[in-house]
């Protein structure tokens, strides 16, 4: 492979780690479900992941619907 598209490759390997990681930071540790930036990454999320979130906010946060839930 070429050089550049290596560099390609690794550009969006580095960030689907970037955003994953930040959508799981919300999931899991962030104190507010209506997190303006959790929020706006779940909308792009596959549905299998949203799914995931919604469980996952729904235990720690009950009696709330998060925003995209």
């Amino acid at each position: 492979m070429s050089k550049f598209l290596n560099q390609v490759i690794g550009f969006a390997v580095i960030l689907v780690l970037v955003i994953g990681g930040r959508y799981y930071y919300f999931v899991e540790y962030e104190d507010n479900p209506y997190s303006q930036v959790g929020a706006g990454l779940h909308t792009v999320m596959p549905q299998q992941v949203k799914d995931w979130g919604c469980a996952r906010l729904g235990e720690r946060f009950p009696g709330q619907t998060a925003t995209g839930c």
